[in-house]
């Protein structure tokens, strides 16, 4: 699934841990795609093929205008 990035900056992190090492980051508004989610977190693919995990609730739905829909249930 398609999500954007909904705040300022979003890390990509090797686990789905708050202690874990950041591996990337992702911007507002950067679309990013959701490969599963665990807990708080949802594994995600950058655009530039990095992969880990996020926070779910610095992502949002992205909807039909291109505007950002905050969501904590993605």
């Amino acid at each position: 699934m398609a999500v954007r990035v909904s705040v300022g900056m979003a890390d990509l992190m090797s686990e789905p841990q708050f202690r874990s090492e950041r591996v990337d980051h992702a911007v507002y508004g950067q679309v990013v795609e959701v490969i599963r989610e665990e807990d708080d977190f949802a594994k995600d693919i950058l655009p530039d093929g990095y992969t880990g995990y996020m926070l779910r609730n610095g992502l949002g739905e992205c909807s039909r205008g291109g505007r950002i829909q905050d969501s904590h249930n993605l």
